[in-house]
This record gives C-alpha cells, sequence and structure tokens, in this order.
C-alpha cells in the first residue's frame, strides 16, 4: 500500500518512490476552495500532520476509515495536541474528504469522528436558555450584530477570523453557505442573506452607522454589539465573544 507524506512547503505528495498524483490533486482542489490566506496556511499544516500519520500508519488516504480516523485522534491526543487543535484537524480532514467524496466515490470518514471537549472555566459557561435568549435578540437586532453571533455562536468563528471576512469569502452552492470550506448553519446563512440584501463585494462585517461608506468593522466593534445584543438578552453580567464561542464548544449552539 502505497505511502503519503507531504514535504515541508506541501509543494507536492511523496511515496517512497512515486509522487501519489491524485491525493497532490485532490488536496490542492481542496486549498482552493479556500479564500482566506491564514485558514488555507493552518489546513496545509494540519493535513501535512494527517498525511504523515497516514505514512506510518501505511494508509493511503483513499482507503482510511472512521476507525482510522479514530486512531488519528488519539495519535494527536498523545502526542501533547490541546483538544482545540485536535478538533481544527478533525474539521480540516473532514473538509478534505467532503471535497473529495464525490471525486474518490467514498463517503467521509471524519464525518462521525468524536470532537474533543474543549475546557471552558465556570464564568465563562452559558445555558442553553441564556443562548437561546442571546440568539433571539441578535435576530431582533438583525444586521452585523446578528452575522456575529450566528458565526460565534452557531459556527464557532473567532474574533480575528470574522474581521478579515469579506463578502466573497462567503460561497454559495444550493442554498448552503461556506466559509474556507466549513459550511455554515442554516441559521447563519439566512442572516447573512439578510444582512447583504444583494450586496456582493466588501467587508462582510461593516458598521452600524449611516455612511456612503462600508467602514469594516473592528475589534472594538465587535466587542460593542456583543454587549450590547447581551444586554437586550437580559444578561445579568456583560456578555463576551469568548462566552459565546464557550456555549458553541459546550452545546454546538442553542436550538432555535
Amino acid at each position: 500500500m502505497p505511502m503519503i507524506m507531504l514535504s515541508v512547503n506541501l509543494s507536492m505528495c511523496q511515496t517512497s518512490a512515486v509522487t501519489d498524483r491524485r491525493f497532490q490533486r485532490a488536496l490542492d482542489g481542496w486549498l482552493d476552495t479556500i479564500a482566506s490566506p491564514n485558514t488555507r496556511a493552518a489546513y496545509r499544516r494540519d493535513l501535512e500532520v494527517y498525511a504523515a500519520w497516514a505514512s506510518d500508519a501505511d494508509l493511503h488516504p483513499a482507503e482510511v476509515t472512521a476507525a482510522d480516523i479514530g486512531a488519528f485522534r488519539d495519535h494527536c491526543r498523545a502526542a501533547g495536541s490541546g483538544p482545540a487543535t485536535v478538533n481544527r484537524r478533525l474539521a480540516a480532514v473532514s473538509s478534505f474528504y467532503r471535497h473529495t467524496e464525490p471525486r474518490w466515490g467514498v463517503s467521509n470518514p471524519a464525518a462521525t469522528a468524536e470532537r474533543s471537549p474543549v475546557p471552558v472555566s465556570s464564568a465563562a459557561a452559558m445555558s442553553s436558555a441564556a443562548a437561546r435568549q442571546v440568539w433571539a435578540a441578535a435576530v431582533a437586532r438583525g444586521g452585523t450584530t446578528a452575522v456575529i453571533v450566528a458565526l460565534v455562536l452557531l459556527d464557532g468563528f473567532k474574533t480575528k477570523d470574522l474581521l478579515v471576512l469579506d463578502v466573497g469569502d462567503v460561497r454559495w452552492r444550493r442554498g448552503v453557505a461556506s466559509i474556507d470550506g466549513v459550511v455554515l448553519s442554516a441559521r447563519t446563512a439566512v442572516v447573512i442573506r439578510s444582512h447583504l440584501a444583494g450586496r456582493r463585494s466588501g467587508p462582510l462585517l461593516t458598521r452600524e452607522l449611516a455612511s456612503a461608506e462600508l467602514d469594516r468593522l473592528t475589534r472594538f466593534g465587535v466587542d460593542y454589539l456583543v454587549k450590547r445584543v447581551g444586554a437586550d438578552a437580559g444578561l445579568a453580567t456583560p456578555l463576551t465573544v469568548n462566552a459565546l464561542r464557550a456555549a458553541h464548544a459546550v452545546s454546538s449552539g442553542p436550538t432555535c
């Protein structure tokens, strides 16, 4: 069985004697769908780790099973990778296989892989009832506020990733929205469509002030809008982006 490994710069995918062009074409095609350079670079590194593990296990990526993905997850844990890193690698591998499913004719072996629980402080944790209140308040606000809350609470995005997003980074296919290969919640897609109202360019998150210019929202602006929606929801303490992400990690978003 051929052994797969990636070079440091991932310029080619090699076996011990020959280049596996099938895997390399799939890898390049998948990475080309990821708009953000930072995310693309991170996913390259994740696939490098995965491909090196597959090589050591004498597995070809096209023949990997769900059990093998579990073994890869356990390998990452044993090597000292934290829960967030392990989960990101599994997400990258799963996204890669979603892209290759129609080409390789195999089901995504990482689709049901168990994720590592991400520790959160009791102060940061939010009850499901509070999460539903926050979501309802965000929908009522609409616009940029709703998009921020959706992307963080429902899809687990970080502030630094939100701030650089442009309208073109949101890919649409048959009504399903994705960013950098990550399929978004259906509720996120709805609030994004409403927020854009047909707009096709510029920053995704804009200031909520009447202006002729579509100014990109700042980190301060994100924090302000999140705190405001927390107040709308009647929370006893100021809402933060970290608290929203903690709620996503614990419950994968509120059920509405």
